[in-house]
């Protein structure tokens, strides 16, 4: 996919979804020690 492609997606375990399609989010970090 090109850049164009995936503006506005967001990648989940389930595979490229629409951004509109998630609600509301809280962004978090993953810590790896």
């Amino acid at each position: 996919m090109t850049r164009e492609e995936l503006r506005g997606k967001a990648q989940t375990v389930l595979g490229l979804v629409d951004g509109s399609e998630l609600g509301i989010t809280l962004p978090h970090e993953h810590f790896f020690i």
